[in-house]
């Protein structure tokens, strides 16, 4: 996570420490950025070896192209989701982004665009034509997360805040790994065989 001002933001050295243990176990390797310029993506990436770029600002198609074409990295692009007019957006984005992310869109008052745990209507994506691969993210949580596979069976999953311990704890913004291993049964227990 490379979203300043975030409680999740990693320095370099600990992104770096973290993406080297990662590679150790074959593990796919993405840094979230928000509306990050070409030279912080570049300085970036001469640190912290990423397999692809995730986009959580306002970033425009062209930028997306742009970051995949200049990089040779991957990009998701995530967007926010409260109408179907978000969803028909998201079809701008098809040709210029490997994948897209779907999250609740934040509330006015968050700083951030997404990591706030709310869902949205997960049934407004039947509005989305799949021609680019795509992850359904937002409030994603053990209780939720075999409702959300059923309504979405060909979207993959992103999830953060729903997996970490409580905000009122000393481990806010960690992940809880009861809670990892409770979602994941979650998930294979809704997939289809």
């Amino acid at each position: 996570m490379f979203v300043k001002n975030s409680p999740r933001c990693l320095s370099l050295s600990q992104a770096a420490a973290l993406s080297l243990y990662a590679r150790r176990f074959s593990l796919i390797r993405v840094g979230v950025f928000s509306d990050p310029s070409l030279q912080t993506l570049h300085n970036t990436l001469k640190s912290v070896p990423l397999d692809i770029i995730q986009l959580h600002g306002n970033e425009k198609p062209e930028t997306c192209a742009l970051i995949e074409k200049t990089f040779a990295i991957p990009v998701i692009k995530a967007l926010g989701i409260k109408h179907p007019h978000d969803v028909k957006h998201a079809h701008t984005y098809i040709h210029t982004a490997s994948f897209l992310l779907f999250d609740s869109k934040p509330l006015p008052h968050h700083r951030h665009k997404g990591g706030h745990g709310r869902a949205f209507n997960w049934k407004l994506l039947r509005l989305y034509r799949r021609h680019t691969p795509a992850f359904l993210a937002g409030g994603l949580n053990p209780l939720n997360v075999s409702r959300a596979v059923k309504t979405n069976t060909s979207l993959s999953l992103d999830v953060s805040s729903g997996i970490e311990y409580p905000k009122s704890s000393e481990k806010a913004y960690t992940k809880n790994p009861l809670a990892m291993n409770q979602f994941m049964r979650a998930v294979r227990l809704s997939t289809p065989a």
